[in-house]
């Protein structure tokens, strides 16, 4: 077609000519089909713009050699017979410049390289010893999901009373809160499996003997004894589990991502824990619960205490180490402190939701809701853990407790099983990535060596504020109806809140933005 002095109008599926200086717009050829790339031939036909289709086949920057030419240079070059934009002619004349070509197996057929994205799960378990560890971990302290519910089962079941159900379970949490530090100072000190492997033993006794207070009929203060009895020994797998991952990992990514699987992994047991109590309490004996939790710990810490390769070394304490508690930081009474009333929503939610599904007739249907609850937090744990944050982890500890506390405080509004599994459900998903921040925010806080006591300082805080919660709720419950519990739940969402904020600052000046780590020692 002879060139116009004058363009048409451009269409998006014409051919660019350059004649001279002047532009002009053709029509496509016959058997080329439009793209938004370009003109691209049919099958077996040859084209002017072969190298579209050899060196662009992606969105994105030019694979090959850096970024595309400018836009006047790629209208040229999609003249027919024009330089391609990859032989450049160097200033002064010359050969042209030529591009370096693409890695042998970077482009094939003019598609993209389908390359897998490895799992990050996969990656932090396939490390010596790892899955071991972990697996045996989450067996040992599946128990302690199951103890609670359990008791308070047991108990209301063949006393009759919600009241003794919640101050007896408070007493073994308040025994675990008190006792599991110094456990903890001591496996520092001694190692893992010296300490433990007798105290998981006595523990197991305790239950029971717990079981068989409740059947005989036995004395009130031989249930409290032997609630006593359990915590004071039966300490805080979870955070032996963390230690030895600190370790094993080899970047801070590592750490945060293992982190976060053990954050879900304890959520994933009290989504099965409260379920499979509730069964065996209701479906074969009152006391089951309590006697499958103590053959479970058993078997569980074994297996997992009789790993020695994976062990932490055990510190020997010098004269010029640091002395006395990690609980001597601001920041980390802070910490413990928001991790309590967090650890009160909790256990007030527990006994809450027995009565409630009591009062709608469905008592079988309080493990299911407080499964799924914990389910929430399971899948926003993993999705969490997958992605590295790089920004302060305080600021989001602060907004994890907050919408916890918001969630938590809807359980109020619910009237039905079915309006009540909603919205534990989506209020559950705050609740690792809280957890998960608080467990980071440790590693700037205290030393390598003290890391398993400032760790199960966390564990304590929640188990005491568990204590509080399932003994106020079970208090109000027998005086009124579940919805004196739900008020517990909402009080301690509140408090929660303004100690957080409260001991923001002080959390905030230990936080230096970076992924969790393990400071030197």
């Amino acid at each position: 077609m002879a060139p116009s002095s004058t363009p048409r109008s451009f269409s998006p599926h014409a051919r660019r000519v350059v004649v001279g200086a002047v532009p002009t717009v053709t029509a496509p050829r016959r058997g080329e089909r439009r793209s938004p790339r370009g003109l691209r031939p049919r099958a077996g036909q040859a084209s002017d713009h072969r190298h579209l289709a050899a060196d662009r086949p992606c969105r994105g920057p030019y694979r090959a050699g850096g970024a595309w030419p400018p836009r006047s240079r790629r209208a040229e070059a999609d003249t027919p017979g024009a330089t391609h934009p990859a032989l450049t002619p160097r200033v002064g004349g010359g050969q042209p410049h030529r591009r370096p070509a693409p890695p042998a197996g970077h482009l094939r057929s003019g598609r993209c390289e389908n390359r897998s994205v490895p799992n990050p799960y996969r990656q932090i378990l396939a490390l010596p010893g790892a899955l071991a560890f972990s697996a045996a971990g989450l067996l040992a302290r599946f128990p302690v999901s199951m103890l609670g519910i359990s008791i308070v089962l047991m108990l209301a079941s063949l006393t009759g009373s919600y009241g003794l159900a919640g101050t007896v379970s408070a007493t073994f949490v308040v025994a675990q809160a008190v006792c599991a530090p110094q456990l903890a100072r001591l496996v520092d000190r001694h190692g893992q499996a010296r300490v433990m492997l007798p105290s998981i033993t006595v523990s197991a006794v305790g239950m029971v003997a717990l079981v068989v207070a409740a059947v005989t009929a036995a004395p009130t203060w031989t249930l409290y004894a032997s609630a006593v009895l359990i915590g004071s020994t039966i300490g805080a797998t979870g955070a032996l589990v963390r230690a030895r991952w600190t370790g094993i990992v080899r970047t801070p990514r590592e750490l945060h991502r293992a982190y976060s699987l053990e954050s879900a992994l304890d959520e994933s047991t009290f989504v099965l824990g409260p379920v499979v109590a509730t069964a065996l309490a209701t479906s074969v004996t009152p006391w089951a619960g309590v006697a499958a939790a103590a053959v479970i710990v058993v078997v569980g810490s074994y297996a997992f205490l009789l790993q020695r390769g994976t062990e932490p070394t055990p510190v020997v304490v010098t004269t010029h180490g640091p002395r006395g508690s990690v609980m001597r930081s601001g920041a980390m009474v802070g910490l413990v402190v928001v991790f309590m009333f967090v650890g009160g929503i909790f256990g007030a939610t527990d006994v809450s939701v027995v009565a409630f599904t009591a009062e709608l007739g469905s008592p079988g249907m309080a493990g299911v809701l407080l499964g799924v609850f914990s389910l929430g937090s399971v899948i926003a744990g993993l999705l969490y853990g997958a992605k590295v944050w790089t920004g302060p982890a305080w600021r989001r500890f602060l907004l994890g407790v907050l919408v916890l506390a918001v969630g938590t405080s809807l359980f109020l509004l619910a009237g039905s099983l079915a309006v009540m599994a909603a919205v534990m459900f989506v209020t559950g998903f705050a609740i690792s990535p809280t957890i998960i921040n608080g467990n980071s925010m440790v590693q700037h806080i205290v030393v390598r060596h003290r890391l398993t006591e400032g760790l199960t300082w966390l564990s304590t805080g929640i188990n005491f504020g568990v204590s509080i919660g399932s003994s106020a709720a079970g208090a109000l419950i027998d005086s009124g109806s579940s919805r004196g519990g739900f008020t517990v739940v909402l009080v301690c969402g509140v408090l929660a809140v303004l100690t957080a904020l409260a001991a923001a600052p002080m959390i905030r000046r230990r936080d230096h933005g970076d992924p969790a780590h393990v400071p030197d020692a």
